[in-house]
């Protein structure tokens, strides 16, 4: 639970990591069509891509 990602947001993020895998980097992230990219720039420091 994130107070900048609603339950719509979440869910997007997880399916689409469900059928296309990790996301490595922001680019993988800004592939998404769902998610608008000022919501994108906004989660982006509380996001980790290391493995």
């Amino acid at each position: 639970m994130h107070p900048y990602i609603s339950w719509k947001e979440a869910k997007a993020i997880y399916n689409y990591r469900k059928e296309h895998g990790s996301f490595n980097a922001a680019t993988d992230l800004k592939k998404m069509l769902a998610l608008k990219p000022e919501f994108i720039d906004r989660i982006l420091p509380y996001l980790d891509f290391k493995n």
